[in-house]
């Protein structure tokens, strides 16, 4: 509950906290955005510490919120039944895609990029892509498990692409690809930029995406304006 926001704006109608943190003010109005309670739906998928302090943040925007956005009715339900929101206080504001981005037609400079960007990874082919960063919460070494069972009874199983950057307890990922011998058959690109996130979706043969939680899930729709085939938990 400080500094109020005041401080640094001047008087101020709204306050919105964008990730659940409720922002400290004098006489503003205060809400916040909620989009998953995965600290307590999923408490073992995040470290200890982090649980403890995004549980705080989030018990305390639901006490002290006068408004609170849910990113779909999945996360206002769990509002309301782990944290006792009032519903009438929780709004389903739906996460959306701009069509034009995913299925606009190609052009040859686009082209020319994304033949450059499979080429800098590596990728021959077609491919499976996930999105997302490397944590367990998105059940990578089942995924991996799936696809070394996949590639034993099809020779001509395409590459999996894991596009995202490096999380948090996210050795087990590594270490069932080790195992299961997949190096030659997986692609990590790390981090990606927005553009090329969206190249590899329009790209790919299909979207997997088995996680366990999500508050929406948003490269599931992203995949299906691209018109790429989807494969998700």
């Amino acid at each position: 509950e400080w500094p109020p926001i005041e401080t640094f704006t001047g008087p101020v109608a709204i306050a919105h906290g964008a990730f659940h943190v409720l922002p400290a003010a004098r006489r503003a109005r205060r809400m916040a955005t909620v989009f998953d309670l995965c600290v307590l739906r999923c408490p073992d998928t995040r470290p200890p510490g982090n649980v403890r302090q995004h549980e705080v943040l989030l018990r305390h925007a639901v006490a002290r919120a006068d408004a609170l956005v849910a990113i779909s009715e999945s996360c206002k339900r769990d509002l309301v039944e782990l944290l006792g929101a009032r519903p009438e206080r929780v709004h389903v504001v739906y996460g959306g895609v701009n069509f034009d981005e995913f299925n606009r037609p190609s052009s040859p400079e686009e082209d020319t990029a994304a033949a450059a960007l499979l080429q800098r990874h590596g990728i021959d082919g077609p491919y499976l892509l996930h999105l997302g960063t490397l944590e367990p919460r998105k059940n990578l070494p089942r995924l991996l498990e799936a696809y070394a069972r996949v590639r034993q009874a099809r020779t001509d199983c395409p590459k999996l692409v894991l596009g995202g950057g490096r999380g948090w307890m996210d050795e087990p990922v590594f270490e069932t690809e080790a195992r299961l011998g997949l190096g030659p058959h997986v692609v990590h690109t790390g981090y990606l930029a927005r553009e090329d996130a969206v190249r590899l979706l329009r790209g790919a043969y299909a979207c997997v995406y088995p996680s366990l939680y999500e508050g929406f899930g948003l490269p599931v729709l992203e995949a299906m304006a691209a018109g790429t085939q989807v494969l998700a938990s």
